[in-house]
């Protein structure tokens, strides 16, 4: 009974004051501008046509699930809170009021605090902080499955930085490289080091700033060659401990400990024969 007279009360001090436009004081320091029509609860500057100085509580239905619904134009924005998780979710097109479609652009799990984006399609763990893209359980700080791609003016950048330095894998559109920067320099730009290309246009690898070149089509090698003509091409000296040259895998087995050799006057012989 007390609450309908401080209803009429109130109602009939807000029509008592329509006339004259001006600040009016309803209850506990809730007011109504009748100039602008705005709300004030909690404040008497209301700058907004509800302006809330405090909480907003927003019960639940009986099914335990809570609605806030933001309408623009043509379509509505859905806060939803269904208990296990909570959803912004939207309507169709020119259907302001009606029910959410099957769009699911954000959704955090209730207990979790897990992130979800996109439908699933991307998500952040609250605990790890690890982020997966096509994958609900990434085992690294970034987990993608499928392809990563980068570009930016013709040109890639991947950068993998680690204590001191930095590396980069680089396309600049005729090959890719792996470059290095300098000490204590990882966001830096790279330095005149070149430890491998690769032509993107033959996918010939090239090491050591170009001293050693491997042909993808023949599989030549060349040291201190960029264009190796044979198997092995050397532009310079070869030093080594044991050479073995084999013509079709030819005879070298009668250089092993265990080959039982021709005795000379049977050799002799033989030569005589077939001369």
């Amino acid at each position: 009974m007390k609450r309908k007279i401080l209803f009429l009360s109130v109602i009939a001090f807000v029509i008592f004051n329509l006339n004259a436009q001006q600040w009016s004081s309803v209850v506990n320091n809730n007011f109504w501008n009748l100039n602008s029509g705005k709300i004030g609860i909690g404040t008497n500057s209301p700058k907004s046509k509800l302006d809330v100085n405090g909480e907003i509580g927003c019960t639940r239905n009986i099914n335990d699930i809570v609605n806030l619904r933001l309408i623009s134009n043509k379509y509505s924005l859905l806060l939803r809170n269904d208990g296990a998780d909570t959803y912004w979710l939207l309507t169709n097109y020119n259907n302001i009021n009606g029910i959410w479609n099957h769009l699911r652009p954000f959704r955090i799990n209730n207990s979790t605090g897990n992130i979800y984006f996109a439908n699933n399609r991307v998500f952040i763990s609250h605990n790890s902080g690890k982020v997966g893209i096509g994958t609900n359980n990434p085992n690294s700080k970034l987990d993608v499955n499928g392809e990563i791609r980068s570009r930016l003016n013709g040109t890639a950048n991947l950068r993998l930085v680690g204590g001191k330095y930095a590396t980069l894998l680089r396309s600049d559109g005729v090959d890719t490289y792996l470059l290095l920067t300098n000490y204590n320099d990882v966001n830096g730009s790279w330095n005149n080091l070149r430890p491998l290309k690769i032509n993107n246009a033959t996918g010939n690898v090239y090491l050591g700033n170009n001293n050693l070149s491997i042909l993808h089509n023949s599989g030549n090698v060349g040291i201190g060659y960029e264009n190796p003509t044979v198997k092995l091409d050397v532009n310079g000296t070869v030093r080594a401990k044991e050479i073995k040259v084999c013509l079709n895998q030819g005879c070298d087995f009668v250089f092993e400990d265990n080959y039982n050799l021709m005795p000379l006057n049977k050799l002799n012989k033989f030569r005589f024969k077939i001369s």
